[in-house]
């Protein structure tokens, strides 16, 4: 990001890394749809330094500095903010941390500022309450969230009389369908923790595979991003599958690429999370890519699953293993679920993209409802 001034200051959560190495949902998000921007070289992404940020995005890696010993959140505002006051913005979006667009604002009143949640907002600090909500809401210029679910979270208890808090969906890349018939494997990406279901999915496995020789199962992912030994869970795990032998693979965190590429040999992708998933990535990003996805109905995955994936009516094991059964042993099933997300698939980077941006040139506009007053920001 130059010194240059941007009319849009694109701010990352603190335990963001906006490269290829240890990025997580919210960076990918963010890089798609600045990527996709009409906006595109008025844009700019802050957040904490990377050594190879993603390429054709003007990026600012931006230390706290003495800042820190305020905490992370903080810290990492308060250093963003003094930037921005050196280099200009009308418009600040903030993901999904609430404290950090709440000093933008209070500290700031030059920049319209933006609050993107990616996560269920009842369970974000500051935000569990609805006077709290309203509190936050009458501060900001507007609210982005990624789900119906999460704005009927956020919106629990309070009106949006003014219309600020909209749904507009994360947006992933429709792929071409495969060339070759798809492997008959069960993937699973993810972090390898009790809360996103991996154990009622090795459960179901444990079961299914011995009496369907031509399937078999790999999951990417592990307890922590990067490099670590895996942990009792994990291990758990293994030992529990590892009976099927060479049947079930466990790779590790991939990069993004190598998860798509997974993705498009898979014949099914299961994603039997226990928690209120906001919008459930992995499963939009399966789906676009012709697999057959299994999904527990958690929050926004069962929104997003709606007639395009095999949605069990609860979190339930044994639902679970019935679902991937019928899609194993039925062509027929595997290949409805293959193909139904593509008939209506309202999640295309291109589309989303130009939703955000129309939402953007109306905050830009100077009668946009909450404008604070105009001119260039002073430094912080």
């Amino acid at each position: 990001m130059t010194r240059d001034p941007r009319p849009i200051a694109v701010v990352l959560p603190p335990k963001e890394r906006f490269c290829a190495e240890g990025a997580g949902a919210v960076s990918l998000c963010v890089r798609d749809m600045a990527r996709s921007s009409r906006f595109g070289d008025r844009l700019g992404v802050l957040g904490m330094p990377v050594e190879r940020p993603f390429d054709g995005i003007a990026f600012e890696g931006v230390a706290p500095g003495a800042w820190r010993l305020l905490g992370r959140n903080r810290g990492l505002a308060m250093a963003v903010a003094r930037r921005l006051g050196h280099a200009g913005a009308s418009l600040v979006e903030v993901h999904n941390r609430p404290a950090m667009a709440r000093l933008f604002r209070d500290r700031a009143g030059g920049w319209r500022t933006t609050l993107h949640l990616h996560n269920d907002p009842q369970t974000m600090g500051g935000m569990g309450r609805p006077e709290e909500r309203r509190a936050l809401l009458d501060r900001l210029d507007g609210m982005l969230c990624v789900s119906d679910f999460v704005r009927d979270r956020f919106l629990e208890g309070i009106d949006d009389a003014q219309g600020k808090v909209r749904r507009i969906y994360n947006g992933v890349h429709l792929r071409p369908p495969a060339a070759r018939p798809k492997r008959r494997e069960v993937l699973f990406v993810g972090r390898l923790v009790a809360d996103k279901g991996v154990a009622h999915l090795a459960q179901a496995l444990a079961t299914l595979l011995p009496a369907r020789p031509g399937w078999t199962a790999r999951l990417i992912g592990a307890t922590w991003f990067g490099r670590r030994a895996p942990d009792a869970f994990e291990r758990q795990l293994q030992a529990q599958l590892s009976l099927l032998g060479d049947r079930v693979h466990f790779e590790g965190f991939k990069p993004h690429e190598d998860v798509l590429a997974a993705m498009d040999e898979a014949a099914i992708v299961a994603v039997p999370t226990l928690i209120d998933e906001a919008f459930a990535r992995v499963a939009a990003e399966a789906m676009a890519g012709g697999s057959a996805v299994v999904a527990y109905p958690s929050g926004g995955l069962a929104e997003i699953g709606r007639g395009r994936a095999l949605v069990t009516a609860a979190r339930d094991p044994a639902l679970l293993e019935a679902a991937l059964a019928n899609l194993m042993d039925d062509p027929a099933a595997l290949h409805h679920w293959q193909t139904a997300a593509r008939a209506d698939f309202p999640f295309a980077i291109e589309r989303v993209t130009a939703e955000l941006d129309d939402w953007r040139e109306t905050l830009l506009a100077p009668s946009s409802v909450g404008a604070a007053t105009a001119g260039r920001p002073s430094a912080v």
